[in-house]
């Protein structure tokens, strides 16, 4: 657009140059280049983004080209000549699409790093545990040992029904202990309250596509640093 640069942004405009959609997999752009080059001769100045957008178009050089007083013969052979090399150039470059697939692989594989991290946390964790617990049996056996060893008589008619009687006691309080660990209510209300870091880009991703905007409060947690995930949550917002 071409505007006065003491107009709002919004506001009033000069003249309607072209579009340009950097959404497609690759950038399209509609451009009056005869119009553009004239206002910049004019001496319009173009923002950072359309000055972008004329060097790769080359409509810049078209412009120095003109300052410099070739002819049009040569300065369409000039053009040709850098059309030529920048095509070549672009064939090498990925696609949007493939960039954005190259990201979400690459955050595939740092989930995946992480979540083999927390596994082989908790499994030294668990492992802790279990010596700990096999040590404190171990300490209890021994101190079951020493009172049978001083009193002989209760050895003979109370012991064995004792230690049945403790032992199923302890393996009725760890059975019940890991049924409430493995509860499926539990598991179903961890499911309730999962967040997108819960899970890999592609499934929160597909998540946030496929349920209603309400249902998704807290859904996308503030540590979440994958780029794919936070634009397929902006993209559910704005729609």
């Amino acid at each position: 657009m071409v505007a006065d640069s003491r107009s709002p942004r919004d506001g009033r405009i000069v003249e309607d140059l072209g579009r340009f959609d950097n959404l497609k997999a690759r950038n399209e752009l509609k451009l009056d280049r005869e119009r553009a080059i004239y206002w910049m001769q004019k001496g319009a100045r173009p923002s950072d983004t359309v000055r972008s957008i004329f060097k790769d178009e080359g409509i810049l050089y078209e412009l120095h080209l003109i300052r410099w007083d070739k002819s049009e013969e040569e300065i369409e052979e000039a053009l040709t000549e850098w059309r030529t090399k920048r095509d070549e150039k672009k064939e090498e470059e990925p696609t949007r699409k493939e960039k954005q697939q190259a990201l979400l692989e690459a955050e595939e594989r740092e989930y995946q790093k992480q979540l083999q991290k927390k596994a082989e946390e908790a499994a030294k964790q668990k492992a802790k545990k279990e010596a700990l617990a096999a040590e404190e049996e171990a300490e209890k056996a021994e101190s079951q040992k020493v009172e049978e060893s001083e009193s002989p008589e209760v050895e003979e008619s109370e012991s064995p029904e004792v230690e049945k009687s403790e032992e199923s006691e302890s393996q009725e309080v760890e059975k019940s202990e890991v049924e409430e660990s493995e509860s499926p209510e539990v598991e179903e209300s961890e499911d309730e309250d999962s967040v997108s870091t819960d899970m890999t880009a592609k499934e929160a991703i597909d998540h946030i596509r496929n349920t209603e905007l309400d249902e998704l409060e807290g859904f996308v947690s503030d540590d979440e640093d994958r780029v794919t995930v936070q634009r397929a949550w902006e993209s559910k917002q704005e729609e």
